[in-house]
């Protein structure tokens, strides 16, 4: 397996090599691309660790070393699994794209337009719910920050459903959609979304799930209980 990722979404590549060491049992080493680590690069690829378990040769380089790529790509053995990462926008006509041998897969991973993380969290407290994956779509924040502001709904409306001393941490405009949907849920549900966010962020931390499904599920809490599929 040779693949070379590039582009400027950073968080999302190091979820698709994570992906791929879990689902193919792989032990990942990590090397920056200079001359001092190309011998050593070379040697991990050609062999397997002492457990027996297959490496994942990780190398992150810019596109200042060209010259460094050439000599990988010549002394490369065909054996091992290597990710060759820069992050960075690259044109389609890079020179450094150019050099890439056909044996690697290369795909560019680039930051999704930017939406409005605010309309996303107004959707959730809304009547349609299914409105609030449209603006998922559209986010390009750290999905550990979208996750966090779903944590944060849960919360909130749990701590009011409660008559916790929450409402004065919540601007108005916003109380007034935080108290429309606690029409939608009685105390027990709210406790079982709460609970179950946070056994998908476990979920999400052992690797059981990507953060895009992590993000999906987390809606999914919201819209089930609202419609009545879990009443």
């Amino acid at each position: 397996m040779k693949l070379f990722y590039y582009g400027n979404f950073e968080i999302k590549i190091s979820e698709k090599i994570n992906e791929l060491a879990i689902k193919n049992n792989l032990t990942k080493l990590k090397f920056d691309l200079d001359s001092e680590n190309l011998s050593e690069i070379i040697t991990s690829l050609s062999m397997e660790s002492l457990f027996g378990d297959k490496n994942l040769i990780i190398v992150n380089g810019t596109e200042s070393e060209f010259e460094v790529l050439e000599s990988l790509f010549k002394q490369l053995p065909n054996s091992g699994s290597l990710i060759l990462i820069i992050n960075k926008d690259l044109e389609k006509s890079s020179k450094l794209l150019k050099l890439i041998p056909k044996s690697f897969t290369v795909q560019e991973i680039k930051q999704p337009k930017k939406g409005n993380i605010f309309s996303f969290t107004d959707q959730l407290l809304g009547d349609d719910i299914s409105k609030t994956y449209l603006e998922l779509l559209k986010l390009s924040e750290n999905e550990v920050l979208i996750f966090n502001n779903i944590i944060s709904v849960g919360r909130n409306l749990l701590s009011l459903k409660l008559n916790f001393s929450t409402q004065s941490k919540i601007i108005p405009f916003k109380l007034g959609l935080y108290k429309r949907a606690l029409g939608n849920y009685n105390k027990e549900e709210l406790y079982n979304i709460y609970n179950n966010l946070f056994i998908n962020e476990l979920k999400f931390k052992k690797g059981e799930i990507n953060s895009e499904m992590l993000l999906i599920h987390s809606v999914n809490l919201f819209y089930i209980y609202k419609n009545g599929n879990l009443k």
